[in-house]
């Protein structure tokens, strides 16, 4: 008799699970952009390779008389639009000027908070790409971030840059100050 529950116990645990399909990571790039997107039966896109971890931690640098403090989380979230699961890195960040004055904060704003910069893919060059949206998204304040752990440097040092998108027709503002580097910034780990 306590063999049979044990039996039916496993085949029932066996049948409750669940089956994923995972897709690493480094493979969400070549679905990018195609007319099928990620195939149907993926229901995960994970870091099987652990390629995010080297990006996650606190990273320090200047660019035109501001510092960044950059931090970087790997966090697993669900879509709205069906059910997948993915990987993906986060970043929240403080700007302060030279005298310590802060220009933009939002390491106390939730994950998924719209002006938490968000992760897209990791590219085939080993960088990994984020979408930003900032205060003045309309007007200028928008893009992909780029970001790449220089090699030879035992993940210590990490270059960023972002790429603005532009300007929507709905920015009613004149000379929105871009805030975060348009040029490539060198990071050192914390």
């Amino acid at each position: 008799m306590k063999n049979i529950f044990i039996i039916g116990f496993l085949i029932l645990t066996i049948l409750s699970c669940k089956a994923q399909n995972i897709l690493p990571v480094e493979e969400l790039v070549n679905y990018l952009g195609t007319n099928g997107g990620i195939p149907r039966n993926i229901t995960y896109v994970k870091d099987v390779n652990n390629l995010l971890n080297k990006f996650t931690g606190t990273w320090k640098g200047n660019y035109n008389n501001l510092n960044y403090e950059f931090s970087v989380f790997k966090i697993t979230r669900t879509s709205n639009l069906r059910p997948l699961t993915y990987d993906e890195l986060i970043i929240k960040y403080k700007i302060t000027d030279s005298l310590g004055n802060v220009i933009e904060d939002t390491t106390t704003l939730l994950n998924d908070s719209v002006y938490v910069i968000k992760g897209r893919y990791l590219a085939k060059t080993g960088s990994y790409v984020l979408n930003y949206i900032g205060r003045d998204s309309n007007c200028g304040q928008n893009g992909d971030i780029f970001m790449g752990v220089l090699s030879g440097t035992r993940n210590t040092q990490m270059q960023l840059f972002l790429h603005v998108y532009g300007e929507t027709s709905d920015c009613t503002k004149q000379g929105v100050t871009q805030i975060l580097p348009t040029e490539v910034i060198t990071l050192t780990k914390q």
